[in-house]
């Protein structure tokens, strides 16, 4: 008796494990175009013939469909279920890349990339609130490992991306733009499509497999204090700077500088394992222990290394200085979720869909005017300095507001939440 009760333990824990894996393999290769569209940039203004302001609409298209997306996913979660919810974004996803994969002209193209959107930004809330669900014993390791997992599709893609583009040859010889760009999405596609139907498989006969809903009432008075609402405003500017840069850096490291140390790819890979190195080591620290610190002198002293690299005219400085930077400014966003998740409560998940919506507008709007900018100017360092100063804004403001005083003494919920504009975005 004893021997098949520890038998079925033994199965239903190594069952756990097979759909955690499976969920966050799929959703790391569903953000295929996080990584791989900045290196793209250049790339897609001459296949479609734009100009900056037209390409930073168009990269900017995918915010808009976020931004619905959030508005949606907390009713959505309480009518229909987190894990409906989930497979619905899984499925959504998958279609939308192969819509990618088959849109040849930029009229089918933007909005391939909106209906993308629609379905792959609630995977950022739907997933680590599923991984809880399986393993309630082990919510903080749960959404850190989400976390960290998220730092991987930075890492991978923008090298693989800066790959298929030396495979591209203008004399018709070889691969061509067109090739390199559509085909992964057609490929990311039936593997992102495919995969639910291997989870439903693995989660039939599992205690996961229930579907609840939920039932939980958002507490409006809190949420739209003005106090709640400066928190959401100083997120968005973290966020858009960061947004700004990804976006961005890519593109005016291609055309403007001559000849470059480091392909754009690999300078963006580099920032991916700079978010990972350090948010790895901040997730090792105990709770609140220098959070106020960590709310405020980061961004700055990261700026300062952009900006060194940006305007110093070196090769060398520009591709390391990004990566150095973001060693620091990566530190905010943990900080200010521990300070969230301590003001919010139970109600942490709805205020986090709201600071992401506030997040994506000001996202947005940043990457439209990095590219205006570059279009008025003809010097995208001058978009990208002022889309870095959000990284300022947020320090000076968390510090005049006084955050982190309460969260240093130790009360904070014992939780992570998912990442900013430069992983989930």
């Amino acid at each position: 008796m004893q021997d098949n009760q520890a038998q079925a333990a033994s199965a239903a824990k190594d069952a756990r494990l097979g759909i955690t894996i499976s969920v966050l393999a799929t959703t790391i290769i569903a953000s295929y175009t996080a990584g791989a569209m900045p290196v793209f940039a250049d790339g897609l203004q001459k296949h479609f013939g734009l100009d900056y302001g037209q390409l930073g609409m168009l990269l900017a298209v995918g915010t808009v469909g976020s931004l619905i997306s959030l508005v949606l996913v907390g009713p959505l979660t309480q009518l229909w279920g987190l894990r409906r919810v989930l497979f619905v974004a899984l499925w959504g996803s998958g279609i939308g890349y192969l819509l990618l994969g088959v849109s040849r002209s930029l009229f089918l193209f933007a909005p391939a990339l909106l209906f993308l959107a629609l379905f792959s930004a609630s995977l950022g809330i739907s997933v680590p609130a599923f991984l809880v669900r399986i393993y309630p014993a082990l919510r903080r390791r749960m959404l850190t490992v989400s976390l960290l997992s998220s730092a991987i599709p930075g890492l991978l893609y923008p090298l693989l991306a800066q790959y298929l583009l030396g495979i591209v040859t203008s004399d018709g010889t070889g691969r061509s733009f067109a090739w390199v760009l559509h085909i992964p999405f057609l490929v990311v596609g039936c593997a992102v499509a495919i995969m639910p139907l291997w989870l439903l498989a693995m989660l039939r006969g599992t205690p996961e497999a229930a579907d609840a809903r939920e039932t939980g009432r958002i507490h409006w008075h809190t949420l739209t204090r003005p106090s709640t609402l400066g928190i959401f405003v100083l997120m968005g500017f973290h966020a858009s700077a960061d947004g700004g840069l990804c976006t961005w850096y890519p593109k005016m490291m291609g055309t403007q500088i001559g000849r470059l140390p480091l392909a754009p790819g690999t300078v963006m890979s580099l920032m991916a394992a700079a978010y990972l190195l350090s948010r790895s080591t901040l997730a090792l620290a105990p709770e609140g222990v220098l959070q106020r610190a960590l709310l405020v002198l980061p961004g700055p002293i990261g700026t300062a290394l952009l900006l060194t690299g940006l305007w110093s005219g070196h090769p060398l400085l520009l591709c390391i200085c990004l990566p150095l930077g973001a060693l620091f400014w990566s530190l905010e966003w943990p900080a200010m979720l521990s300070e969230l998740a301590s003001r919010a409560g139970e109600d942490f998940a709805s205020w986090l869909a709201a600071a992401l919506i506030v997040c994506g507008v000001m996202n947005a709007g940043v990457i439209n005017m990095v590219g205006q900018l570059g279009q008025v100017t003809g010097d995208l360092r001058v978009g990208l300095t002022v889309a870095s100063l959000g990284f300022v804004i947020f320090g000076a403001g968390s510090y005049f507001a006084g955050l982190g005083r309460h969260t240093a003494q130790g009360d904070i919920p014992q939780s992570i939440a998912p990442s900013d504009g430069h992983e989930s975005t």
